[in-house]
């Protein structure tokens, strides 16, 4: 997995947590930065919120780097019985 994979899947992994959906925050991830926003329709969101998604984020990389270095492959599977 090349850098550029690694960060759309962390990026789509964070705004698809219950707390970037509850919490009205959308992220933007990349090599550089982890970039949080309000979703449209909130002015703000809670400082915690962001602080235990960024945590997270940070954990979801280690364990990606992880993967990489002991030589997992990260594919997306189909799910059965969806059409």
């Amino acid at each position: 997995m090349n850098d550029k994979e690694r960060c759309q899947l962390l990026e789509t992994f964070a705004n698809d947590t219950s707390i970037a959906k509850g919490g009205g925050i959308k992220v933007e991830y990349s090599e550089h930065y982890t970039r949080f926003t309000p979703t449209e329709g909130y002015g703000s969101f809670k400082c915690e919120d962001s602080k235990l998604l960024g945590e997270i984020i940070m954990g979801a990389t280690h364990f990606l780097f992880w993967l990489n270095r002991n030589g997992y492959k990260i594919r997306k599977g189909v799910k059965k019985g969806v059409n």
